[in-house]
Parts: C-alpha cells; sequence; structure tokens
C-alpha cells in the first residue's frame, strides 16, 4: 500500500523528466503545478496546469522566450 501511495506522488516528477523552459518556471514559481503538456497551434508549446483548483493553460511561443496565460481562440 505505502508503494502505491508513494508511486502515485512522484507521477508528476515522473511525467516531466524534462527540463521546464525559463518561462514556464517562472510561472510555476507563483505557485501554478504544471500537469502535462500538449502540442499547441502556430508552433506554439502548450501546458496544463493547475492554481487553487482551477485550471490553467500555459503557451510557450516558439522561440521558448515567452510564455502566456489564457484562453486561445
Amino acid at each position: 500500500m505505502l508503494k502505491k501511495i508513494l508511486l502515485l506522488a512522484l507521477l508528476p516528477a515522473i511525467a516531466f523528466a524534462e527540463e521546464l523552459p525559463a518561462p514556464v518556471k517562472a510561472i510555476e514559481k507563483q505557485g501554478i503545478t504544471i500537469i502535462k503538456t500538449f502540442d499547441a497551434p502556430g508552433g506554439m508549446k502548450g501546458y496544463l496546469g493547475k492554481y487553487q483548483d482551477m485550471g490553467v493553460t500555459i503557451y510557450l511561443t516558439p522561440d521558448g522566450k515567452h510564455a502566456i496565460s489564457g484562453y486561445m481562440y
């Protein structure tokens, strides 16, 4: 049972074995937990996050220098 709990606790760390880009790390430092990545339109990379039990969507610009949080229409 303890092994199962430990494994579940480590899943977010395992999912992000890759290093997060600096702009996304800066947003993470504000208390947002990054849950997963996804392919976004326009050559951007998307990140799904959680802040105070609410979903947050973050987009990383193709050059990797800027992150944008919000909706994309």
